[in-house]
């Protein structure tokens, strides 16, 4: 296998790789031996071993600590013995959950409190002087073990605890979050003035309780810091996020935190629910979330070992296959290895996970190679517009905190969901406004960002739903759009495409939706330049009459496009795909740095070093061969090389150059598999 090298890891040329295991496969003399005995059969599989220090999702008491401490400590030194990293995870610092409350931490401490005034049974307050004696003692015990590293399980966070939607709103929080912000709130009326007019004052006391979740995590995570660094200053502490936008996302501050005063690296594992393959559309969700979380990690973090998980941890709930796809998607989307939470809770005979291992094994090689190709370099392409405070945006009209539905309403949708369509059609993922090509701005999301923010955006490449269209005119920028919403439909509804260029052969083409869903808008020209590209008719043909869909460029240079109809959604007809790759390449004054020329269900991560070469990973997301696979990259080079899954390297040439793109046609991906294309 020939070497790629683009930028490189920051220590090392191999990815990162780990298994975790639940105390049934080591607490027993026996079945340890059987693991490590097995491991030593499919050696690539890992390199570290973490072993979970507790089997429930709640805090355990010290005395169950200091007894798997003790145990632990042997099977840390045989699995160096047996040449592997190992250390600890941390099953609970805070709890996940109320599960198994009898069995969990007693005594007079606080419990997280939701934002009713509810209380948890057994998942705890973080600034709790009380419980912080607690959290000392139990990482002082994992440190005595002389682990190689401890990783933080992702408990440490305020929402959907279980029972506590949103937390923390005990008096401790209370009071802290008023000192700091000079306030004098209770629980009841600072909840209250979360959703009180006018919006900038709410939108600003949002956000500082967002920065006051953050900074109690920074402040638990030094003092667990300290109380390791105390026992063993060499060990590496990891941190495990999913989706912290209620927590702030000051993940650079967070690892800052657990670095401390010595600078000692620190490891990531981004993870997010993706538990059996029944639904695969749901491992490319896992991978945007994934990536959004990578995005806004510090360069010096090199060991992102991204969450591949099968709870309850039964051999046929995933299959093998699909764990080695997840570990390939999460390293294009910005991770450097996999952390394996595969294995079963109890005492199972580890030979019942060998096919598994062996599958893994086996595919060690092509991860390798991904890491070595990319390494820390971010994709670029299509990204939403976010910021780490975005949640503060959700529900403008009130109610932020105050209903019962998900703790991720309509940004969640905006900012996670809405793009996974148009990372299915082959347009390439990003997750940052400093790699977007092209930025999508949905819903209410304007409203996260203030005037200067939205019209650098807007004086650069942006495509938008309805939605966004009339926040934009709220905050009077709407001359910069081309376009004002004049009215809704939700009924009686359809999309036809005119004959402008953008449209190509799709002119004429209709695409049926479901308005009642999602309402279309009716747009109203600003300026004679504004250009139409869809029009609203009856689903018979009848009644072609509003536009509903069209572009402008402004007079700061930026190019928009506003989707009045089905914006994020109903996007896999050849019409409609060749529209939008066509509309993206416009938007972006042909500056996309790639995209799927052919009319095949891919998704793509690009990512080009300083020399102007692109990485590209293509992931086939239907069930059937992606074959006469055409891909378009911005480049000179009229030659590159594919890689499969099973390392073996294909040699192309161009077929056609397209303006500053080339053509290149890829040889057939099986369903749900990748290829490393290097041009």
């Amino acid at each position: 296998m020939k070497s790629v090298s683009f930028i490189k890891p920051l220590t090392a040329e191999t990815a990162f790789m780990s298994l975790r295991v639940w105390p049934g496969q080591w607490l027993k003399e026996d079945r340890f031996t059987g693991l490590l005995y097995m491991l030593g059969r499919h050696r690539a599989v890992a390199d570290e071993i973490a072993f979970q220090n507790a089997c429930t999702l709640s805090p355990v008491p010290i005395t169950a600590i200091r007894e798997s401490a003790r145990v632990l400590r042997d099977r840390i030194m045989r699995s160096k013995a047996a040449g592997y990293r190992a250390g600890i995870n941390v099953v609970a610092t805070l709890g996940h959950n109320d599960e198994y409350a009898p069995d969990a931490l007693q005594g007079d401490f606080t419990r997280m409190t939701d934002v009713d005034g509810s209380r948890s049974t057994a998942i705890f307050c973080s600034n709790d002087v009380a419980f912080r004696d607690y959290v000392a003692e139990l990482y002082r015990a994992m440190a005595e073990a002389d682990p190689d590293f401890i990783w933080i399980d992702d408990d440490m966070r305020f929402n959907s605890h279980g029972t506590v939607r949103f937390g923390c709103f005990c008096d401790t929080c209370i009071r802290l979050f008023n000192e700091a912000n000079g306030l004098s709130h209770t629980r009841e009326s600072l909840v209250t003035a979360f959703d009180a007019p006018p919006f900038d004052g709410m939108l600003n006391l949002r956000r500082a309780w967002l920065t006051h979740n953050a900074n109690s995590i920074v402040s638990i995570l030094s003092f667990i810091e300290r109380n390791v660094h105390l026992i063993k200053p060499e060990i590496q502490l990891g941190q495990m996020t999913t989706q912290n936008d209620y927590d702030g996302n000051e993940l650079d501050r967070w690892v800052a935190a657990l670095s401390g005063e010595a600078g000692t690296a620190v490891k990531w594992r981004p993870g997010s629910g993706f538990w059996s393959d029944e639904i695969m559309r749901n491992l490319l969700s896992k991978s945007h979330h994934i990536g959004m979380s990578n995005s806004m990690l510090p360069e010096t973090v090199s060991d992102i070992q991204s969450e591949i998980e099968s709870w309850p941890y039964q051999p046929l709930g995933k299959s093998a296959h699909t764990m080695a796809v997840e570990v390939a998607a999460y390293i294009a989307a910005g991770s450097t290895g996999a952390a394996y939470n595969i294995l079963g809770f109890f005492d199972e005979s580890p030979e019942e996970y060998e096919p598994l291992l062996q599958h893994l094994a086996a595919r060690r090689p092509f991860f390798d190679l991904l890491v070595k190709t990319q390494g820390r370099c971010k994709p670029v392409g299509v990204s939403p517009a976010w910021n780490r405070k975005v949640m503060a945006s959700n529900h403008p009209q009130g109610k932020w905190l105050g209903t019962r539905e998900s703790p991720y309403c309509e940004y969640n949708r905006a900012i996670y969901d809405f793009p996974m369509e148009f990372l299915q059609i082959g347009l390439p993922s990003a997750y940052s406004s400093a790699t977007a090509e092209v930025t999508l701005l949905a819903g209410d999301t304007p409203l996260a960002f203030d005037r200067p923010e939205l019209e650098d955006m807007l004086s650069r490449s942006v495509y938008m739903d309805g939605r966004a269209l009339a926040r934009i005119h709220e905050m009077g920028l709407g001359e910069l759009t081309g376009f004002k919403v004049a009215g809704w439909v939700d009924r009686d509804c359809a999309e036809i495409l005119t004959d402008d260029l953008l449209n190509g052969t799709g002119a004429g083409r209709s695409r049926e939706s479901a308005p009642r869903i999602w309402p279309c808008a009716i747009l109203g020209q600003l300026d004679d330049s504004t250009r139409i590209l869809a029009r609203k008719i009856k689903r018979n043909g009848a009644d072609c009459s509003f536009p509903c869909m069209g572009i402008y460029e402004n007079a700061s240079g930026g190019r928009v496009a506003v989707a009045g109809y089905a914006p994020w959604t109903t996007l896999y007809t050849s019409a409609k795909a060749l529209q939008l790759k066509r509309l993206f390449r416009w938007l972006s004054h042909d500056t996309l740095s790639g995209y799927v020329d052919s009319f095949h269900k891919v998704s793509l991560w690009l990512r080009r070093d300083e020399n102007g070469r692109i990485a590209a990973v293509v992931l086939n997301v239907s069930q059937d061969a992606a074959e006469e696979l055409v891909i378009s990259i911005r480049t000179k080079n009229t030659g590159g090389t594919v890689t499969n899954m099973n390392c073996k390297e294909t040699s192309i040439s161009v077929l056609e150059q397209d303006g500053p793109y080339m053509k290149f046609q890829l040889p057939a991906i099986a369903p749900w598999h990748l290829a490393l294309l290097t041009v």
